[in-house]
Order: C-alpha cells, then structure tokens, then sequence
C-alpha cells in the first residue's frame, strides 16, 4: 500500500498503520497498554485462524479452479475455522450456568488493571481451606495466599466487574459477533 511517499506491507501492518495515521484515538490509543490488547487479538487471528481460512478456504476454495479443489482439505479448514467460532457457543452456553458470570470488558474502558494479566480466585465450601488466587503474567504464574495479595485481588476484580458490561450486554455482543462472522 501507498500512502504518500510511504510503502507499507502486510495486512497487519497496513492496518496498523492506518490506524496510527488516519485513525487518532478512535482506532489507534495513545496508551500502549490499550494498543497492545489490539496487537494480541490481531496476532492471535494471523497465527490461529488466518492459517485455516486463508489457507484453507480463501487459496483452496476461492483462488484454485473448481477441477483442481482439494475438498478434503478445504472442508478440514472449515472445521479448524469452525471449532474457533464454535469458542463463541461455548460462552454462550456456559454463562446461562448458574456458578459463572460472563462480562465483556469493551474495548472503549481503556486501560484497566485486568490488563497486567489474568487471576483465578479459588474459593473452596470447606470454611477452613482459605481463598488462593491463581495468578499468570508473561513471566509465568503464582499462588498468592496472603490476606493483604488476596484483598488487592478481590479490589480488582471488583473493579473490573463493575467497568465491565452486564451478562445481558455481554451475551448480546458475543450474539452479534456471531452473527457478523456467520
């Protein structure tokens, strides 16, 4: 792509770069830490589904002459691209579960504590088995037991509970996503 007298390559790349030129705040943030969750899911998509559609389906269907179609490999790509869409049902299905609670943290909250990794608190019906938070970050994971680690933890999550959309709104974007990738 061309834009002036810069030459840029490779659709991630273009699209960040338009971001960064033409977009302002709206498509590219000023916060590295909110342009790195854009940066996660746009990897993620180039390394897990990419390969299955863009391969598979968009090169094996769409760009090979009918008479030279592989269909079993085509239809393999399908099912690849279908159990990470079939991701979406099994979030649907297990937040109508009455022990979980799915909330969809918009990408317009910004920058939030959620964002330095994520934690499991474990809590067990055993009054004397204490709470333990599972926690995993880029250089690995821990299990914090201390009063003070489990207080801040709990702080957090309430946070993010509270700046995060209801089950009800939650359940209706994933619904719509679905719907805008059927």
């Amino acid at each position: 792509m061309r834009d002036e007298d810069t030459i840029v390559w490779e659709s991630h790349a273009i699209l960040r770069y338009l971001a960064a030129r033409h977009g302002a705040a709206k498509f590219w943030s000023d916060d590295p830490a909110v342009r790195a969750r854009v940066d996660g899911w746009m990897d993620w998509s180039q390394t897990s589904l990419q390969p299955d559609f863009l391969i598979g389906v968009f090169w094996g269907f769409f760009r090979t002459p009918e008479s030279d179609r592989n269909w079993p490999a085509i239809n393999a790509s399908l099912a690849r691209g279908a159990i990470h869409f079939g991701k979406l049902d099994r979030l649907l299905e297990a937040s109508h579960q009455p022990h979980v609670t799915l909330q969809v943290m918009p990408f317009s909250t910004g920058a939030h504590p959620g964002m330095a990794g994520a934690f499991t608190i474990l809590s067990f019906a055993e009054p004397a088995d204490p709470e333990v938070i599972y926690v995993t970050c880029s250089s690995g994971s821990l299990f914090l037991e201390k009063p003070e680690e489990l207080s801040r933890c709990a702080l957090i999550f309430n946070h993010l509970r509270a700046a995060a959309l209801s089950m009800g709104q939650s359940r209706d974007i994933i619904a719509r996503i679905q719907t805008e990738l059927a």
